[in-house]
């Protein structure tokens, strides 16, 4: 277990691999990643157990927001890349997931769940994000993220446009 937990914040941020959670961990994660309402519920059991890495932030004993380095699917990589625009080859990891409970936002647990999840990981990331997701946006750009391609319309979402967002390998980092 890697925690995070930067002088001065209330609530730690953990890093983990699906297999060293507890059922518990893995229940209150997946409720978490569930709320956030972005993504589909069918197969996230199984995505979850297939990411790279999950973040979690604890306070008084709750999950209280989530986020993922997540192991996307080549159909699901050549879906994204054909609505954008662009080719997302050699990109092996997405940031996704990022959630925070409405009564623990303006702690920046979304940033440092963000940080600690690309932190180490060495090899090219993609993101997705709402594009009137400012928010979101500005955090992905402190961590070295670009937008690429063009942005397109949101499935889950009607009415709502996404952007693609990249970070090129990190040389050096571990994988």
């Amino acid at each position: 277990m890697k925690q995070h937990k930067p002088d001065g914040e209330d609530v730690p941020i953990y890093v983990k691999q699906h297999a060293t959670m507890t059922q518990a961990e893995r229940r209150e994660y997946q409720k978490r990643v569930e709320e956030g309402g972005e993504v589909a519920s069918d197969g996230l059991a199984k995505r979850i157990e297939d990411a790279h890495l999950l973040g979690y932030a604890v306070l008084s004993g709750n999950v209280v927001a989530g986020g993922a380095l997540k192991h996307p699917t080549e159909s699901y990589k050549n879906k994204i890349g054909d609505r954008a625009g662009y080719n997302l080859d050699g990109y092996h990891a997405e940031l996704g997931w990022i959630y925070v409970a409405p009564s623990s936002r303006s702690r920046h647990l979304a940033s440092r769940l963000s940080d600690a999840l690309c932190g180490t990981y060495g090899s090219s990331i993609f993101a997705t994000t709402r594009s009137d997701n400012r928010h979101m946006q500005t955090i992905l750009e402190k961590l070295g993220f670009g937008k690429a391609g063009r942005e397109y319309d949101s499935v889950e979402h009607p009415g709502k446009r996404l952007q693609l967002w990249v970070r090129p390998s990190k040389a050096g980092a571990a994988q």
